[in-house]
């Protein structure tokens, strides 16, 4: 017993020992915890109620100093809980206090911003004028794209059937004509992706949407344009982590971006408030890479599926990359009526920029342009036949305005065509374009070997034999398979079915075979040819750049009717004709009057006479 009475003392002067001593912590915790603001309330919450119990109840802790001291150290676990919690509280009340005010900041910034108008201007700036960049004769004025755009037509195709041709189109029993707006804007959202020959409007029509997108809001239910070149965006998009669509976008808008407000895009494609314009999946010139570009914008669609999505492409770059869900749909060449209304366009827009004003002399002066290149055009139908796409449209209306009338100058014309498709627009773009001006030295070789044939189709076999037999003089590098690759997505060279090629039109290979004979001086083969319909056409080019002399002798000696057309054909064309040769002309012009020839004959130089 009278150990007890000596211990119970000793455990009870320890627990006041131990209070006092916390005490003395919590004084200097709270010396501190004043120098950060701490209130004083939350001391006395600490050292008051212990210490007050202790004093009430100083018998019974002395009897149960256990059971105070428990009391004690769990009261305190609970106080420093409470401050625990109550500061978490206090820290997530200030966190959500900041971030409600940076969201209703933000709403509000997005809601009353400017950004959205600012960010319409840039787009249309930029969207003023049509793309001439790569080809070789333009004007000192270029049409505005509101002046001259004609709505190319589009229609359902399996991407195995588009034809990727120069001048392809469906055949004329497939009459299914849509414009791309009609796709768009609907409740609900779309993939499209439209394939279409080089040249055959696709980056124009996409320009254009984004273009209407600004201007026509109140119409649109997705309204604003997001318009990307994905050539430009390779590196970014191959990068990890892989970039979203808005971090590209900001990348284009340079410093204009610096304006927006914070997740304006964002939200925007959120809210399914776009129409996402994506252009040239094929000019990704990289498989590997265009694979991982389509990847990409399978990601975007499923990022953000409200939205409307183009995607334009060539029909071997879609078919090694294409994008699932999309709907495909295959550019048309242009109708009669939408090659007059070009034109008529065309014309009306340059002579206003050439004199800063409107006026009847203004549209009198456009009409009579226009009048005399369609007539020249449905006099020449071989370049008519190429009026049907709109970029070899543009150069012909150029090079007639600029370079004087067709068709006496269509060897330019096709000249420039096969420039430009060949390596031109490629250069202009800053895609690869190597060989460069190599390419059309091959296929002058091997549309000499297909006249010479009197074929206009070839087995891959053979394309590939004939490329294989100049492609080390030019271009060691190059395979003859990857050259055919190259040069068959250019839209010249076409695969008409599998394994057998062609060139998109015949005037063509005539065209490049009667610049091969005229570079290896080869003009034997025109003389001996003089009556053969087949050799007609690659003669006349031939002599539009050479001495016509040897040809218009050969035609005189054959005396034939079509040798006798011919040779007057050539002197309206040649660059070169002895005036002794066209005197001769004129005298067989002269003996149609009352020659006793054959009825033929004397048809044929009548017909010359009267015109």
């Amino acid at each position: 017993m009278g150990g007890s009475h000596i211990k119970t003392p000793r455990i009870a002067r320890r627990a006041i020992l131990f209070v006092r001593d916390q005490a003395t912590v919590i004084g200097l915790l709270g010396e501190r915890m004043s120098a950060r603001r701490v209130p004083v309330g939350w001391l006395a919450v600490v050292v008051v109620p212990p210490a007050a119990t202790l004093v009430i109840f100083r018998q019974y802790a002395t009897a149960h100093h256990l059971a105070a001291a428990v009391v004690i150290v769990g009261y305190e676990a609970v106080v420093a809980a409470g401050k625990f919690v109550a500061g978490v509280a206090g820290d997530l009340a200030t966190r959500w206090r900041i971030r409600l005010v940076d969201r209703l900041d933000s709403a509000l910034s997005r809601r009353v911003t400017r950004f959205g108008g600012r960010y319409r201007r840039f787009v249309l700036a930029g969207l003023q004028y049509i793309d001439q960049k790569g080809l070789a004769t333009v004007g000192p004025f270029t049409p505005r794209l509101d002046e001259v755009f004609v709505d190319v037509s589009l229609t359902s195709r399996p991407p195995h059937l588009v034809s990727a041709g120069l001048l392809s189109d469906l055949p004329a029993s497939v009459l299914e004509r849509h414009a791309l707006g009609e796709f768009l804007n609907r409740e609900v959202p779309i993939v499209l992706a439209v394939i279409g020959a080089p040249g055959s409007g696709k980056t124009t029509l996409l320009r254009n949407t984004a273009r209407l997108a600004c201007v026509n809001r109140r119409k649109k239910r997705r309204k604003v344009p997001i318009l990307l070149y994905l050539r430009d965006h390779v590196a970014a998009i191959a990068s990890s982590p892989m970039p979203r669509l808005s971090a590209l976008l900001r990348d284009t808008l340079g410093e204009s971006a610096l304006n927006e407000p914070s997740g304006w895009f964002e939200k925007r494609l959120r809210d399914g408030n776009c129409v996402v314009l994506l252009d040239g999946l094929d000019e990704v010139a990289d498989g590997a890479d265009r694979r991982r570009v389509a990847a990409w914008v399978e990601n975007q669609i499923r990022l953000y599926p409200e939205n409307d999505y183009v995607i334009t492409a060539r029909r071997q770059g879609y078919q090694a990359a294409p994008i699932a869900g999309a709907t495909v749909l295959q550019v048309r060449g242009f109708t009669p009526e939408q090659v007059t209304r070009f034109v008529d366009s065309w014309y009306l827009a340059v002579e206003r920029h050439s004199t800063g004003a409107d006026g009847a002399n203004i549209e009198q002066r456009a009409s009579a342009g226009a009048k005399d290149l369609l007539e020249r055009l449905e006099d020449a139908s071989a370049i008519y036949d190429l009026a049907i796409n709109p970029l070899l449209l543009t150069m012909i209306a150029n090079v007639h305005k600029y370079k004087g009338a067709l068709p006496g100058s269509r060897v330019e014309l096709y000249e420039e065509i096969c420039q430009v498709m060949l390596w031109r627009r490629q250069e202009a773009k800053n895609l690869p374009t190597e060989p460069v001006r190599g390419k059309e030295a091959v296929l002058r070789a091997l549309a000499y070997e297909m006249m010479r044939q009197r074929q206009r189709d070839l087995s891959e076999a053979d394309v590939l034999e004939e490329f294989g037999k100049i492609l080390p003089r030019i271009a060691p590098q190059l395979t003859a398979e990857a050259f055919l690759g190259d040069v068959s997505s250019n839209g010249l060279l076409v695969e008409r079915e599998p394994c057998l090629y062609c060139f998109a039109h015949l005037t063509f290979q005539e065209y490049l075979a009667a610049a091969y004979i005229h570079d290896k001086s080869l003009v034997s083969i025109l003389k001996d040819a003089v009556d053969d319909p087949w050799w007609r056409e690659a003669t006349l080019l031939y002599v539009a750049r050479a001495d016509a002399d040897p040809i218009v002798k050969a035609c005189m000696a054959a005396g034939s009717v079509p040798a006798l057309a011919l040779a007057f054909d050539c002197a309206d064309q040649a660059a070169e004709l002895a005036p002794s040769l066209r005197k001769d002309l004129d005298r067989l012009l002269d003996e149609a009057v009352a020659s006793g020839t054959d009825p033929a004959r004397r048809r044929l130089l009548t017909s010359v006479l009267l015109t």
